[in-house]
């Protein structure tokens, strides 16, 4: 493995497409920067040339246009302003790596690869490899040139390694994680392996060396066919897989074909080191959050599918703004826009159909539970989409995250927890509207779904507003 750091081209992308579209929400909350990454990623490079100085020849080493990569290895050349060179553009004479170029052949003083070890070098890995540079071993062990990343780093990206990295922290910092690990399962330990063969269906497996979402087993999804493989090939070789605990699957609400759905969503976070000192790391201040954009799907690779999402980080005064202000205190699961909007649909809906049929009338409450991503927890609940069921389910079911009373009951609680950073009256107006839903629940029946909100005819009924 050599693809570190992968996916950074996906975070300035995104970042990109999101400044555009969402201007006066980074200048409001002053979103800290990520576009320096390809010129300290370039920075670092040129720092590692044999030959120093500020001219060194730096090229991107890529196996080519085929790669699943490719676009990123592209990407950060024409970012960092370096040569994007296949293994056939360079050339080892003397042990010093040479670019071919229209002018002649120019030294090459440091190589940021994107071709995994084993094709690196035909001479020193695999014989039948056409995509490396034969020789660059040889030059790279007489100090003539760079190569990073370093050969062997992939070891790092081992899944076995996981078991360790507590052990790793309390070692070399001398203190105990912040935060936890997912617990992981080395098969090749006797106990472990005993537990992983009695929790199968629990758990997680994974090959320690592959990656891309692959030939993993979800225990707690799968089949019993498939637990039974997967128990087959723990046994066989124990030690080429491991397994860890399913964690808690977080979703978001994305936009897939113009409807909202909840989707799984892993978060990925990146970082340039230039040595052991603290001085010389760098992390960009944001991040890659990973979509399983497949319903029911809790994998996240892109090659299965998967798509991604910008995370934003604001600055200190930023972020003090952002929790400070009103619009912000939504606490919404599935939607970013807040009780408010939900009660307006309700409301537009609502007042649009009343001079309808009443089959028209009834055909018309569906789409707002589609609207709201929520169409599989709305069934399980609810026999028929009609007025009252829509009603109850996106103003004040419990079991809908995303409903009014819901997203006003986590607005009261992310405001308590910031009591200091907001006014009183802002305070005052979001306790008085929590209490004043809640007096309003009790009177129809403590908010039970046996007691819908329309008792009554539906089409007399008033209109119904919120507002946060």
């Amino acid at each position: 493995m050599c693809a570190r750091p992968s996916g950074i081209s996906y975070v300035l992308e995104n970042r990109a497409v999101m400044m555009r579209t969402f201007p006066d929400a980074f200048q409001a909350y002053e979103v800290l920067p990520v576009n320096h990454y390809p010129a300290e990623l370039a920075r670092i490079l040129r720092s590692i040339s044999p030959r120093g100085g500020d001219d060194a020849q730096i090229v991107l080493l890529t196996p080519g246009i085929y790669n699943s990569a490719y676009f990123e290895h592209s990407f950060l050349a024409q970012q960092m302003g370096i040569e994007l060179v296949e293994g056939r553009d360079l050339i080892v004479d003397g042990g010093i790596v040479y670019m071919k170029t229209i002018h002649g052949l120019t030294r090459v003083d440091v190589i940021y690869r994107r071709v995994d070890d084993e094709f690196l070098d035909s001479l020193t890995f695999r014989r039948d490899s056409v995509l490396g540079v034969p020789g660059l071993m040889g030059a790279y062990r007489a100090g003539n040139v760079a190569l990073a990343n370093a050969v062997g780093n992939g070891v790092a990206d081992d899944k076995a390694i996981y078991a360790y990295v507590p052990t790793f922290i309390r070692y070399y910092l001398g203190e105990d994680p912040i935060l936890r690990s997912v617990d992981t399962y080395l098969c090749s330990k006797r106990d472990d392996l005993a537990y992983v063969l009695e929790h199968l269906s629990e758990l997680v497996v994974k090959a320690v060396g592959e990656s891309g979402g692959y030939g993993m087993l979800m225990g707690p999804t799968a089949d019993r066919a498939r637990i039974e493989e997967f128990d087959r090939q723990i046994r066989g070789r124990p030690a080429k897989l491991h397994c860890a605990a399913r964690g808690t699957a977080f979703t978001r609400a994305v936009l897939r074909s113009r409807a909202r759905v909840h989707r799984t969503d892993a978060m990925w976070t990146c970082g340039l080191i230039v040595s052991t000192t603290a001085e010389n790391v760098t992390i960009v201040p944001g991040g890659l959050t990973r979509v399983a954009l497949q319903a029911d799907s809790l994998v996240v690779n892109s090659s299965q599918g998967g798509g991604s999402k910008d995370n934003l980080d604001p600055s200190r005064r930023g972020l003090k703004c952002c929790l400070a202000s009103q619009n912000r205190f939504s606490g919404c699961h599935g939607t970013s826009s807040g009780p408010s909007t939900t009660a307006r649909i309700l409301d537009v809906n609502f007042h649009t159909l009343l001079e309808q049929s009443r089959d028209r009338y009834r055909l018309r409450w569906e789409p707002l539970i589609v609207m709201a991503g929520e169409e599989e927890r709305f069934r399980r609940i609810y026999d028929e989409a009609n007025a009252p069921a829509v009603f109850e389910f996106l103003a004040f079911s419990q079991d809908n995250p995303s409903s009014i009373m819901q997203c006003i009951a986590k607005a009261r609680e992310n405001a308590r927890t910031i009591r200091d950073c907001i006014s009183r009256e802002m305070w005052e107006d979001l306790n008085g509207l929590y209490f004043t839903v809640n007096r309003f629940i009790s009177g129809r029946g403590n908010g039970s779904r046996s007691a819908p909100l329309l008792r009554c005819n539906p089409l007399r009924q008033p209109s119904l507003s919120f507002t946060a």
